[in-house]
């Protein structure tokens, strides 16, 4: 057994791109992803109108301009616990398998105070569903868990919000703000 066997759980660009399928996906049309990074229109793709834009964290770089736009962006990620949930693999090495985070949801929209606030709230209905209080484990068919196939969402808790709106360069932006708990499916791990 090598890091090799365990490197894809390391990847938690795979939960922001599950995040950025689970909006667009619950969104009916509202929320599209950009096309990816070897794609000949990548340089002058924008959403059609009424379309908003949702990007991972690091698309979020490449299409600066896109407005309207939301992104998912994971930071803080940590071992929730050391002893509760951690595996030994066949190095004798412990790995934690269950992980807490702060996923950010900034939101970019025009000058419009109406159409920023419209877009905050239809965002923030979507995050609560990331992850059902209830949950139905890792069939369920609800939230985020069915576009990922190496974690698995635990929880999803407002971390508390506020009503700010900076206006910027032409342009109104908010942050939401929540905390994950996430684990890595025990069926994926090497055995």
């Amino acid at each position: 057994m090598t890091f090799a066997d365990f490197k894809t759980f390391y990847d938690y660009s795979l939960i922001e791109r599950g995040i950025q399928s689970y909006f667009v996906a619950a969104s009916n049309g509202l929320f599209v992803k950009p096309p990816g990074e070897t794609d000949d229109t990548r340089e002058t793709w924008a959403p059609g109108a009424g379309e908003v834009g949702f990007f991972t964290d690091f698309e979020a770089m490449v299409f600066q301009k896109c407005r309207p736009a939301v992104a998912a962006g994971l930071r803080g990620i940590a071992p929730n616990s050391y002893q509760a949930q951690a595996i030994v693999d066949g190095n004798n090495q412990i790995r934690a398998t269950l992980y807490r985070a702060t996923l950010d949801l900034p939101i970019i929209t025009g000058p419009n105070y109406a159409k920023h606030a419209d877009l905050r709230a239809t965002v923030a209905a979507l995050a609560e569903e990331i992850a059902p209080m209830i949950q139905q484990g890792i069939n369920s068919t609800v939230g985020v868990n069915p576009f990922l196939d190496y974690h698995m969402i635990v929880r999803v808790e407002d971390a508390g919000q506020n009503t700010s709106i900076t206006p910027e360069d032409g342009y109104y932006q908010s942050l939401l703000t929540y905390n994950l708990t996430f684990a890595w499916r025990r069926d994926k791990l090497p055995s």
